[in-house]
């Protein structure tokens, strides 16, 4: 009875997650401008979703994981010392809660713990909803948010991280065993794909598909490691099937070239520029930001006023300070030790959550949403699951290895 209902307690919250990400993707927006039903429903079904223990356990600096020590001191600083700054600076209430939300989804590793770490179905239905995310967010993009909506829905990661892991899926498949099955499976998964590659193709990313060729390139260098025979084949269906698309990526070459001979970088490199000036204006704010809610004139947007910047370390040193942007390093560093750990046992899954993370702690606002605490949390899971992995082949090997010595 007690493992039925941890089972039945697991499963529960496994699919009140899944919900959250469904009506996300199919209603919700990452910035939405009001709190409206969606919004409401996708809050509650997280509430149900995460555990009570790691809430508990956010105000406990007693877990030796450096990593979530500093994500619990991050997480009081901003929401004490931050809001604190930004009431002082005179920024609206609306304003200043439109950062402290986003700023709490870097947080959903330390609010959902999974119930079972030793098994890895949390992190299945966690990527199942990602990628609901990313195709449904793609689809809308292509299709039905109005231009004047500006929701921006393709630059989110889970709309490259959806088109990654299809790709790397099929990949995969193809690498294990060419029966029809599988290759079926793999032209399957390849077509979903186009639909978040045509999405990011439609807004001319050029950083998203330089991660798309620099995966696809990766996982087969992997492939060609461990069968080079297989790899090669596997490489000759790839190119087959791009061809047979229609859509080749060599076609999207001169666009992004076009792209970058245009606007360059984006004026990333000024938008630093006004930043330092910003916090270097005096030694408090040096130290602290100008608090939740602060704006300032942004050159990534043509000198207008508003209260994000493109670059993850940018926008907490404007608003958080020096001892911020030093608490988010630290956190965000544990978090990329623990990818390393999932690239190095499942290099397909690692390199796809890699990429727009990267993508996103630089070059992309989208750190500001929903999308990027779940790829936090997918990180922080599939460590744990990947590590458990890791641990139970180590045990194996050496079952192995004895029974070879004792023989």
């Amino acid at each position: 009875m007690r493992v039925n209902s941890s089972i039945s307690s697991i499963n529960f919250k496994n699919i009140c997650l899944f919900w959250a990400c469904a009506i996300y993707a199919l209603l919700g927006s990452p910035t939405p401008g009001v709190l409206g039903l969606s919004e409401i429903v996708i809050m509650s079904l997280l509430l149900f979703a995460f555990s009570p223990a790691a809430l508990r356990d956010v105000f406990v600096l007693r877990q030796r994981d450096s990593g979530d020590v500093t994500g619990r001191i991050l997480l009081l600083y901003g929401l004490i010392i931050c809001t604190i700054t930004g009431m002082m600076s005179g920024n609206g209430t609306a304003s200043i809660l439109r950062d402290i939300i986003p700023f709490l989804f870097l947080f959903l590793p330390l609010f959902f713990v999974p119930a079972n770490t030793s098994r890895n179905h949390n992190l299945h239905f966690l990527i199942a909803g990602v990628i609901v995310i990313g195709l449904c967010f793609s689809a809308r993009s292509l299709y039905g948010a109005a231009p004047e909506d500006l929701l921006y829905l393709e630059n989110m990661p889970t709309v490259l991280f959806s088109a990654l892991l299809l790709i790397g899926a099929g990949m995969h498949s193809l690498m294990r065993k060419l029966k029809p099955e599988n290759v079926s499976f793999s032209v399957c998964v390849f077509s979903v794909s186009m639909l978040p590659l045509m999405a990011m193709a439609a807004a001319h990313q050029r950083a998203s598909f330089g991660a798309v060729a620099i995966y696809i390139a990766l996982v087969l260098a992997i492939f060609f490691v461990k069968n080079p025979g297989r790899a090669i084949f596997v490489t000759g269906l790839i190119a087959l099937f791009w061809y047979c698309t229609g859509m080749p990526l060599a076609d999207m070459w001169p666009v992004m070239m076009e792209k970058t001979a245009a606007v360059g970088f984006n004026m990333r490199p000024q938008e630093m520029e006004a930043v330092w000036a910003v916090v270097t204006a005096d030694p408090l704010t040096f130290m602290f930001g100008i608090g939740w809610g602060g704006h300032f004139h942004s050159p990534a947007v043509g000198g207008v006023n508003v209260n994000f910047t493109h670059n993850f370390f940018s926008s907490f040193l404007l608003k958080t300070g020096f001892c911020g942007v030093m608490l988010a390093g630290i956190y965000v560093v544990a978090l990329l030790a623990k990818l390393s750990q999932v690239i190095r046992v499942f290099p397909v899954l690692g390199i796809a959550i890699a990429a727009p993370v990267l993508i996103d702690l630089t070059l992309y606002a989208s750190f500001k949403s929903f999308d990027f605490g779940l790829m936090l949390l997918m990180i922080s899971w599939a460590g744990v699951y990947s590590k458990n992995s890791s641990i139970e082949s180590s045990i194996a090997e050496r079952q192995c290895a004895d029974r070879l010595l004792c023989s």
